[in-house]
């Protein structure tokens, strides 16, 4: 993976926790699973059963990898990169 992407996809997280205006919910939970993905990869295990103590699924976005499809961490990375851009941008 290029250092040089890694950098700026660093240097964009630092940048995204100093945006003036707090994005839509939709767009946090699109950055988020994108950066979740990237950060961590591709989600891994069950999706929680319908005993577990936690609120119904349908209650929450569920878990954030699991909005984004399998991809390769350094496309990941420049999606999530194009995306806390345009946030940039908006602001």
């Amino acid at each position: 993976m290029s250092t040089t992407l890694e950098a700026q996809f660093k240097q964009a997280a630092a940048d995204a926790q100093q945006l003036t205006e707090r994005p839509s919910t939709a767009d946090l939970l699109k950055l988020y699973s994108l950066y979740k993905q990237a950060t961590e990869g591709d989600v891994q295990g069950e999706r929680p059963g319908m005993m577990d103590i936690r609120p119904a699924p349908s209650m929450t976005p569920g878990p954030p990898s699991r909005a984004c499809p399998p991809r390769r961490r350094c496309r990941t990375m420049s999606i999530w990169l194009s995306h806390c851009n345009r946030q940039a941008h908006d602001n």
